[in-house]
């Protein structure tokens, strides 16, 4: 009688080892594609994160460059002349190509 104790004790356990195996098996299945997906989802709002913050600061930047123009009279003249090739009374303006300055 031990002899079949043990046989039916041996094939208990590896039935309820097979069923463990099995429930992981389920439990993988429908849990990492979830899984899977939060992560990227993660990664996404670390994306969204990053160029949240570029704004920012990009508003902050334009924020002062919009004060500027207000209040100072300089600034306007040196983007007027920097960035819109504007001069002065009695100036002339010499534009050159970008191939003969680095020669």
């Amino acid at each position: 009688m031990s002899k079949k104790n043990d046989n039916f004790s041996f094939f208990k356990r590896i039935n309820t080892l097979l069923f463990l195996i099995f429930c992981l098996f389920i439990f993988t299945m429908l849990f990492y594609p979830k899984f899977s997906k939060l992560v990227e989802m993660k990664k996404q709002e670390q994306n969204v994160d990053k160029r949240i913050a570029e704004m920012k600061n990009d508003i902050k930047y334009l924020n002062e460059n919009r004060k500027a123009l207000i209040k100072d009279k300089d600034y306007i003249e040196k983007v007027a002349r920097d960035k819109m090739g504007w001069s002065g009374s009695n100036e002339l303006i010499y534009q050159f190509d970008d191939e003969e300055q680095q020669n």
